[in-house]
């Protein structure tokens, strides 16, 4: 984004955005690929290979200059990154475990998207925000109409190209998260909007996901209580149907079994199971951390911590926590309130489980930071024309006006 000093951008910037169209196709394209997982759980996809090109090269073959509000949470990331590869690289050679370097390449890889979307944001403008939109929307309706299309399942739950059904949840989530935060800029209307949460609604039932239903549910309370068309677009299409709906006729077997769970199991259940209790059986690390990876060593089932919560406390202490945290601050401070808000059910999901190296969450990251900074610019830069406007209609009002 050009500094508000800067006023409109300069016509050799606005020529070169017209003149690569091409780009914007491309990355939506990769919104098209990143539901594929050709490899197994916690490995690259090919997806990954083509955001090397899409967000890593533009940071060297660019040389931006990140405004100060975008390099704080940029130097943030950037902190944490450095701490995630020292707590990593040491546990892998105190234990001579490779897989603590694998964990280590994700961080790296997650600080490129971040760092590579502002970047190209900033080169865009409002066509890279548009075509991000764009992209999950039509990500969205074409997981859509592929578990229409049977999609295959497991354990009865949908999964389509996914390794698991909460990568499904979580991606759903984040794309309509996405896609609702830059709504505006991508001139989308409230009943377009509807429309794909309904689907992403579709989706989220038939994986069975408790955490990405409640985080849509979530997802859409912010956005209704802002939107009054929006409200009555959903609420009378579901007062009319309450009044002819019987609990009884859609009943489904697996949500019943997966609520009862919720309902039956204990606290201690519940941390067990998402490996939560080795935070309290081994306080020793909740200070520098035990490094992600190797996780034979607190579980005989060799799982990680299932919440990126507790897996950052557990893996990387209160120093690395602390790092976090103020990346976390930085990002919420650069973006707006209402549009830092929309990241709630993502954080939420997160409780629940680790989707730490997930692509859309970071992205999703980087345009809570490139909307705030773009919107704050935009303001800076009207105010004064608005302030001089008023000024000369008041000039003109007045008996000695000309």
């Amino acid at each position: 984004p050009q500094p508000p000093s800067a006023g409109r951008p300069h016509p050799a910037t606005r020529s070169k955005r017209r003149s690569l169209p091409w780009v914007e196709w491309l990355w939506m394209a990769t919104i098209l690929l990143m539901p594929f997982y050709v490899f197994s759980a916690g490995n690259p996809q090919p997806s990954d290979a083509v955001l090397v090109a899409i967000l890593g090269l533009p940071i060297l073959a660019l040389r931006p200059s990140l405004p100060s509000s975008v390099a704080r949470p940029v130097i943030a990331l950037v902190a944490f990154t450095l701490y995630v590869a020292l707590c990593n690289l040491s546990w892998a050679a105190i234990t001579a475990r490779t897989d603590f370097l694998r964990a280590t390449l994700f961080y790296v890889f997650n600080l490129m998207v971040f760092v590579g979307y502002l970047v190209l944001t900033g080169y865009r403008g409002d066509a890279w925000l548009r075509a991000t939109a764009y992209g999950f929307a039509a990500s969205i309706l074409m997981l859509t109409v592929l578990a229409l299309a049977g999609g295959r399942t497991t354990g009865g739950r949908l999964v389509l190209y996914f390794n698991n059904p909460n990568q499904l949840a979580y991606y759903v989530l984040m794309s309509v998260t996405l896609v609702v935060v830059l709504a505006k800029r991508a001139n989308l209307s409230a009943a377009v909007l509807i429309g794909l949460m309904a689907a992403a609604a579709y989706l989220e039932y038939r994986g069975h996901s408790r955490a990405g239903a409640a985080g849509l549910l979530l997802l859409l309370g912010f956005y209704l209580a802002r939107n009054p068309l929006a409200l009555a677009l959903v609420a009378i299409p579901l007062f009319i149907v309450s009044l002819y709906y019987d609990p009884t006729d859609v009943d489904d077997p697996l949500w019943q079994a997966r609520v009862s769970n919720v309902e039956s199991n204990s606290l201690a259940h519940f941390a067990e199971e998402r490996g939560l209790d080795r935070i309290v059986d081994n306080p020793r690390y909740l200070l520098l951390g035990a490094g992600e990876g190797d996780y034979l060593r607190f579980n005989p089932n060799k799982l990680e911590v299932h919440s990126s919560a507790a897996s950052i406390v557990f893996c990387y202490g209160v120093v690395g926590a602390g790092l976090f945290i103020v990346f976390a601050v930085r990002v919420l401070r650069a973006g707006e309130l209402r549009t830092a808000l929309m990241l709630m059910p993502a954080l939420g999901y997160g409780l629940f489980h680790n989707g730490m190296r997930f692509r859309p969450f970071w992205v999703l990251l980087a345009v809570v930071v490139a909307y705030g900074v773009i919107v704050r610019i935009e303001r800076a830069r009207d105010g004064p024309r608005a302030a001089s406007s008023g000024a000369a209609s008041s000039g003109a009002a007045s008996p000695g006006g000309r």
